[in-house]
């Protein structure tokens, strides 16, 4: 194995990691995306539900809809807590992608922050 060998080896290998980091962030991404799109259509689906029951509603329907409004009220709050833990886990991931741009010694560190910051 000669040395230009060993050096593209550990460039693939550094570029894989770099991928690898790259990915888990897009990934997250994709899962607050989603938790985003599901908090809205549940949110929608509540102001629904309350509309109805500011008028008039028989008394049988009335306590099918509180109930309801009691699951969607929680269910949107479990999913509001969902989308702040994957909002940590992407700046986790992000600053673990930069601590290993770092050891690979690159330090500028610009080029991720405009990246992973045109989406939000």
């Amino acid at each position: 194995m000669d040395l230009s060998q060993l050096e593209t080896e550990i460039n693939k290998m550094k570029a894989d990691t770099l991928s690898m980091y790259g990915n888990k962030i897009d990934m997250t991404r994709q899962y607050i995306k989603k938790e985003e799109r599901l908090i809205k259509r549940k949110e929608k689906i509540l102001s629904r539900i309350n509309s109805k029951l500011e008028g008039k509603v028989k008394r049988k329907e009335k306590k099918i809809l509180k109930k309801l409004q009691e699951k969607l009220q929680t269910d949107i709050q479990n999913h509001k807590n969902q989308y702040e833990k994957l909002q940590k886990l992407e700046n986790k991931f992000i600053d673990e992608y930069k601590e290993q741009r770092e050891a690979l010694g690159l330090y500028n560190h610009s080029f991720v922050d405009k990246y992973f910051n045109k989406d939000s």
